[in-house]
């Protein structure tokens, strides 16, 4: 089996991001009505994981904006009944291709 390249697997990540955020829309989310993890590193283009209740991701999503109550987010996800916890990862991402850079 041929290993693949650090430009190979960093393109078919990239891929993956625009392919998941295809269709994704703006999502308005009253944030103080459940836990945040990492509050302190939120910000524009920081991607962010909705969580179920026992902690796993059921869907990503990418800061737009934000204020001391809600963030806006796009996603493909349009239901969040489900999210019981919000956690802002370290990585930022650029939705328009893909790439993601280190915070």
């Amino acid at each position: 089996m041929k290993r693949k390249t650090i430009e190979e697997r960093t393109k078919r990540r990239q891929q993956k991001y625009r392919r998941y955020f295809e269709n994704a829309g703006p999502l308005s989310i009253d944030y103080s009505r459940r836990p945040v993890y990492n509050l302190e590193q939120a910000g524009p283009q920081r991607l962010l994981a909705f969580q179920d209740d026992e902690g796993f991701a059921i869907a990503l999503g990418v800061i737009e904006q934000m204020n001391t109550r809600e963030m806006t987010v796009v996603t493909p996800a349009d239901d969040v009944n489900r999210v019981a916890s919000l956690h802002v990862g370290s990585l930022h991402l650029n939705l328009d291709t893909g790439t993601e850079m280190r915070g």
